[in-house]
């Protein structure tokens, strides 16, 4: 691994020193990390630490150790240094949520020197002792945690930047592999028409679909007679992220990403949409293409033409088409994968 400062093209260590690895131990979860970089720190007190290219990492079980690597990490800030970085492997029972705390457990960490400003960590590649974790299933990251003790972490190490793995790890007497899993699970997620507000909504809730269909908020809210599957279990899946606005009230809607920049975007900056919850599991095209067993859902946005942003979410491209007929915008760039 190298140190380098941006522009200049040289390498100014060879190496770095890594402090020793922990003993293996059962590592606690620590209560309320922040994901968010502007949550977890100050930015004007440290630095700016920002993960780019790939990250990776293998676990050897027999012999009690893991590889972690990544292409590189940033400082991004012009002016201030950072504080000593812990690069860990760690697992949380449940997906991380931008800007929410999170419990986790450490599988393993390697201590960095501070980067200066406009300084980066390049070919990162390190094995460090396996730190035994209680057995379940959980997900997997690999974080750049920097230290401030004002960030409010117990240990003084928040989270900057992370990479997320698809597939969940089972942990089984301290081993760990990568989780196959049961059967994956789905449900039908179920489209409304508000004719008031001209807003289309869709949830795959079985108490919301029992409280609409039954009429609740006074029966505005339609069947329109289409649905389409969602996945609520199952592995290299994606997280939906559901957010609400009433900014425009007395007209409100839903929206609905599974783009992490989207999610973690509203999450961190939007006074309009309010995360609620992880509505239900998606897979993404690659290369335009839907995996086998899936089919496209395309999302369309009314351009604000009822007074208030809204969305429809359609497996039908007839339906799609039908709606820019109307004026609605294409978001194919955002289009996502269901079940058949």
């Amino acid at each position: 691994m190298k140190l380098e400062a941006w522009g200049l093209g040289i390498a100014l260590l060879a190496g770095v020193s890594f402090a020793h690895g922990q003993n293996a131990m059962d590592h606690p979860p620590v209560a309320a990390e922040t994901v968010a970089k502007s949550e977890a720190k100050s930015q004007d007190v440290y630095g700016f630490l920002e993960f780019s290219g790939s990250g990776s990492y293998a676990v050897n079980n027999g012999a009690g150790t893991v590889e972690m690597a990544f292409d590189r990490l940033d400082n991004q800030s012009m002016i201030y240094n950072s504080g000593s970085i812990r690069i860990m492997l760690f697992l949380t029972q449940f997906p991380i949520v931008p800007g929410q705390g999170f419990d986790y457990w450490i599988l393993a960490s390697d201590q960095l020197n501070p980067l200066p400003a406009n300084f980066y960590y390049y070919d990162y590649f390190t094995t460090r002792p396996r730190q035994l974790v209680p057995d379940g299933v959980y997900y997997i990251y690999l974080g750049a945690f920097e230290y401030e003790n004002s960030c409010g972490s117990t240990s003084g190490y928040c989270l900057d930047d992370y990479f997320t793995f698809q597939s969940q790890v089972q942990v089984i007497g301290g081993n760990v592999t990568t989780f196959g899993g049961g059967a994956a699970t789905t449900t039908t997620a179920v489209e409304y028409y508000h004719a008031g507000f001209g807003h289309y909504f869709v949830t795959a809730d079985a108490d919301e679909i029992n409280g609409i269909d039954g009429g609740a908020y006074g029966g505005a809210w339609q069947r329109t007679g289409q649905t389409f599957k969602v996945w609520t279990s199952g592995v290299v899946l994606f997280d939906v992220c559901r957010f609400f606005q009433v900014y425009f009230a007395p007209k409100s809607s839903h929206f609905y990403t599974a783009i992490d920049y989207e999610c973690a975007g509203l999450i961190l900056n939007s006074f309009v949409w309010q995360f609620e919850k992880i509505a239900f599991k998606v897979k993404l095209p690659s290369g335009g293409i839907c995996p086998a067993g899936s089919i496209p859902l395309y999302r369309v946005y009314n351009n604000g033409m009822s007074g208030a942003p809204n969305h429809r979410y359609t497996t039908s491209l007839a339906i799609r088409n039908q709606m820019l007929a109307l004026g609605f915008v294409p978001e194919d760039a955002n289009t996502v994968c269901v079940p058949v």
